[in-house]
This record gives C-alpha cells, sequence and structure tokens, in this order.
C-alpha cells in the first residue's frame, strides 16, 4: 500500500445520497481532529514537564554551588515533593515559602491557562497548518468503490488503531464496550521512561468522548446500511 503510514482507507458499496457523503466525511475529519488535538495537548505536557525537570536540576545544581549545607537541601527535598504532589493533582497549586524569599522559585502558570483536549480540538485551525489538516487522498464512487484519505502519519496510526481495536472488540470478542474503548484512547499516554515523576493519565473529556462515539456511530450506521463494508477489516484499503 502506497504511504500506508499516511492513509486510512474504506471499502464503499451501494448508492450514496450527499448526505451520506457529508456525514461519512464529517466523522472522518472529528474523529481525526480529536485524535490531533490528543497529540497536541501531549506535547504540551511533554514541555511543560521538561521545564519543571530542568528548573529542579537548575535549583539542585545551585543548592550544590552555594548553599552547601544539610539544612538547605532538606529545604530543596521538600520543594521537590511539593512540586511532586502539584504535578501529580494532589495540590492545585506551589506554595511559595518564606525560606525561598531569598532564593525564590519562579511562579507557575495557573492550570486554566493551558487549553484542554475539547479546546484543542474545538479550535483545531489554530493549532494546525492546512497542510496537517486531514484531506482526501483518492476516491472511486462506484459500487463498489472506496475512499482513502491522509494526514499525519503518527495520528493517522493512532486514527487505524482506534478503528481496528472497536471493530475487532465489538465483532470478534465484546471484551468491553466502545465508550471503554473511546475512554482507553482519551487518556493521555506519559511517556516518561527516565523521569522521577509519575503523573496519572488525564480524565477523558465528555465533550470530546461525544465527538468520537457519534462518529463511531454514524460509520456503523453507513456499515449497516451496506454503503461501507466492513470497516475493520478495511481500514488499509486503497482505491484504485
Amino acid at each position: 500500500m502506497e504511504k500506508s503510514k499516511n492513509l486510512i482507507g474504506f471499502r464503499s458499496n451501494g448508492v450514496w445520497t450527499l448526505n451520506d457523503l457529508q456525514s461519512f466525511t464529517k466523522s472522518i475529519e472529528d474523529i481525526y481532529n480529536v485524535f490531533s488535538a490528543i497529540k497536541i495537548k501531549e506535547n504540551q505536557e511533554n514541555r511543560k514537564r521538561e521545564s519543571y525537570e530542568i528548573m529542579l536540576k537548575d535549583y539542585e545544581h545551585y543548592f550544590h554551588k552555594y548553599l552547601d549545607h544539610p539544612m538547605y537541601f532538606e529545604m530543596f527535598e521538600f520543594q521537590r515533593r511539593i512540586l511532586k504532589d502539584y504535578l501529580s493533582g494532589k495540590i492545585k497549586n506551589v506554595p511559595q515559602f518564606p525560606f525561598f524569599q531569598f532564593f525564590p522559585l519562579p511562579k507557575f502558570e495557573e492550570e486554566k491557562k493551558f487549553p484542554s483536549i475539547s479546546e484543542i480540538y474545538f479550535d483545531i485551525s489554530s493549532y494546525h497548518s492546512s497542510e496537517e489538516l486531514i484531506k482526501i487522498y483518492r476516491i472511486k464512487m462506484a459500487s463498489p468503490g472506496g475512499f482513502s484519505f491522509e494526514g499525519i502519519g503518527e495520528i493517522i496510526k493512532e486514527f487505524r488503531e482506534f478503528i481496528k481495536d472497536i471493530w475487532f472488540r465489538n465483532k470478534q470478542e465484546r471484551m468491553c464496550g466502545q465508550l471503554e474503548v473511546i475512554d482507553k484512547y482519551l487518556a493521555i499516554r506519559k511517556k516518561y521512561e527516565n523521569s522521577d515523576f509519575n503523573l496519572p493519565p488525564a480524565s477523558s473529556e465528555d465533550e470530546i468522548r461525544k465527538v468520537l462515539n457519534n462518529g463511531v456511530n454514524n460509520l456503523k450506521r453507513l456499515e449497516k446500511e451496506n454503503k461501507l463494508e466492513d470497516i475493520g477489516e478495511n481500514v488499509d484499503y486503497l482505491p484504485e
């Protein structure tokens, strides 16, 4: 399959109305944009996390260089634990302790200044260039026919795995429900293998959960009406 890492495909049949085509392409765009928003949020969290860890290393260096005394190292370790609790969500703010007035910690931005996945999704054009949005790669309007869409490789990969997971679990094993699969994908994966911090995954957001659920249900409707062939089996389909 050409450019397989950047493409997702759907095999079609039967007669399509304009409403079918419109709702189908909107579902594809919605699902892709959700995964785009998740990736953007992950990248923001990565940068935020890295800035905290760099700050702690800098402060540790300063303590060794200028405040080489056990008492100060105990203070530093205490502040490090506070930061861990802040990053893990146990506390909402980082207190500025009096004994740090001569050596003030940087001010932390309030969490509300960091957009949520929902906010990113509903304003996705502000985060992506037109080249990064999903686009039609190839269409064959026939019976049988099909569609192929092109986007950012890592997001398309998530999209394809999501479709396979939904269709495989629901059709063959029924190990978990559709909403449980959606929640699994909405949880932001933390990839900090060498980090001292252990942040829990972010909880799913109801608005985005509904977007994914509606998109999947619309694809299932078209499949049930025999306008799309087995979706889980045809995500690699490329119309000729």
